[in-house]
């Protein structure tokens, strides 16, 4: 049980490394790289998103779920007073990659595989 345990966690903590490594990425891979990009994101963004709600509680005397409706799209990208704002922790190694390989897709349909140049 421990040695599947220890496993698990360092696939877990390994696979998105290899993700990002891999010189070659395939559609499937570029939708890997996405998902764990936006786990990576959630992870960091979540703490933040907690204090803001806390502080809105506090500081405005709202009741919590009102804070947290108010909150719920945090760390996404938003209208702000010149356009819209870039949502929060794209600009990791990890995003960055997967953003491009999207991004390349979409502009070559017919692509298989996506080089990072």
């Amino acid at each position: 049980m421990r040695k599947s345990c220890c496993l698990f966690l360092v696939l877990i903590l390994y696979l998105p490394f290899t993700l990002v490594e891999a010189e070659e990425v395939t559609r499937e891979r570029a939708a890997e790289l996405m998902e764990w990009c936006q786990r990576e994101r959630a992870g960091k963004i979540a703490p933040l998103k907690e204090d803001a709600i806390e502080q809105c509680v506090k500081a405005q005397g709202w009741d919590r779920e009102s804070c947290e409706r108010r909150n719920e799209n945090f760390g996404e990208r938003r209208r702000g007073p010149d356009g819209m704002l870039p949502g929060m922790f794209w600009n990791s190694e990890l995003c960055t990659k997967a953003l491009n390989a999207e991004r390349y897709f979409m502009q070559n349909p017919r692509a298989e595989v996506y080089t990072p140049g």
